[in-house]
């Protein structure tokens, strides 16, 4: 009996999410090296316009990542045409070189804000495109590439 209870608990746990959730999703990256050409591209479907948004950049990295921090541009097409560049710093290690985020073994897993308490101004597939900015062809130690949107409580700023 105790045992059934315990797979019945640990599967509705399993299965709970975050409601604040609106979107999430990672892209791999081909053996873990991230060409400087490479987008990760991401289509989301905003169909309220009255709610804000947190938007998340989600990275997991490899402890053989021989940086401390990332670089990223980050384009952001809207469905009335206006595009967006930002450019975002994200620390992978502190200062001494210890790696920052969560995991065990060889990969660590960090999310980053990009931006807080966003209102899209029309409702429609805004696509967000993450390049690294870091001035290398070939950056290695970098295994996915993900974003992450939530509801928020309150608005700050509007993407067109």
């Amino acid at each position: 009996m105790n045992r059934l209870l315990f797979l019945l608990i640990l599967a509705m746990a399993l299965t709970s999410c975050d409601k604040s959730v609106v979107f999430e999703k990672y892209v791999s990256i081909p053996e873990e090296t991230w060409n400087a050409d490479s987008l990760a591209e991401f289509n989301i479907n905003v169909t309220d316009t009255t709610k804000a948004y947190n938007l998340y950049v989600n990275v997991r990295n490899t402890v053989y990542y021989p940086y401390q921090n990332i670089y990223f541009f980050i384009d952001v097409y809207s469905p009335s045409g206006a595009t967006l560049r930002d450019t975002l710093e994200c620390y992978l290690a502190d200062e001494k070189g210890k790696w920052l985020g969560k995991g065990n073994g060889n990969l660590r897993d960090n999310r980053f804000g990009y931006r807080t308490g966003v209102k899209f101004s029309t409702a429609g597939n805004f696509r967000f495109d993450i390049q690294q900015a870091m001035r290398v062809q070939k950056l290695k130690g970098i295994a996915n590439i993900g974003f992450r949107v939530e509801e928020a409580k309150k608005a700050t700023s509007k993407v067109n």
